[in-house]
This record gives C-alpha cells, sequence and structure tokens, in this order.
C-alpha cells in the first residue's frame, strides 16, 4: 500500500463519534465512498491523540488497519468454497460454555 484515502464524513458532537471511511491503491476501489462507513469515538480510540497532527496519525494507523480487512474481504469474492461456509453460519445461534 503507497496510499491510503480516507473521508470524514461528520463528526458527532452529541455522541463524540467520527463518522469516517477509508481505501487505498490496493483496494478495488481508490474511493472511501464505496467502502462501510465507521463511527469511531476519537478520546476512546486515541486517547493519546490531543493535537491535530497527532489525530491525524492515529487516522491514519486506523485506516490501515480497516484497508487491510478490506483487501481481506475483497480477496475472498471468487472462492466460493469460503463463501458457502460463511453462509452456512447465516441464522446461527448458540450459547457455549467459556
Amino acid at each position: 500500500m503507497n496510499k491510503l484515502y480516507y473521508k470524514i464524513y461528520e463528526y458527532d458532537t452529541s455522541n463524540n463519534n467520527f463518522l469516517i471511511s477509508f481505501a487505498s491503491d490496493t483496494t478495488i476501489s481508490s474511493n472511501p465512498d464505496d467502502y462501510s462507513k465507521s463511527y469511531i469515538t476519537p478520546n476512546v480510540r486515541w486517547p493519546e491523540a490531543n493535537t491535530a497532527d497527532s489525530l491525524l496519525q492515529s487516522i491514519i494507523e486506523t485506516g490501515k488497519v480497516v484497508v487491510e480487512m478490506q483487501e481481506s474481504i475483497e480477496s475472498i469474492r471468487h472462492d466460493s468454497d469460503l463463501i458457502n461456509l460463511y453462509q452456512s453460519f447465516s441464522g446461527k445461534s448458540g450459547e457455549v460454555d467459556i
């Protein structure tokens, strides 16, 4: 990955959340609008980010992780066995002792 693209749609003051999405030059699309938006509570996710520079760096680090997950999701699009396995779990619920 050489480029990370991000879009912050809003900051919700009532819930203290950013609504944000990410893409990269290694995802199918480089447009963050094409991917799921996530709510991130900055003071919980990045408690050390108390300047504009540290906040941006924290957003970038989070974006790298999110993009890696997006790449993983995109990589199974043509793996019918794995897709069938995942689909077999639809509607299941259960209880386990831990």
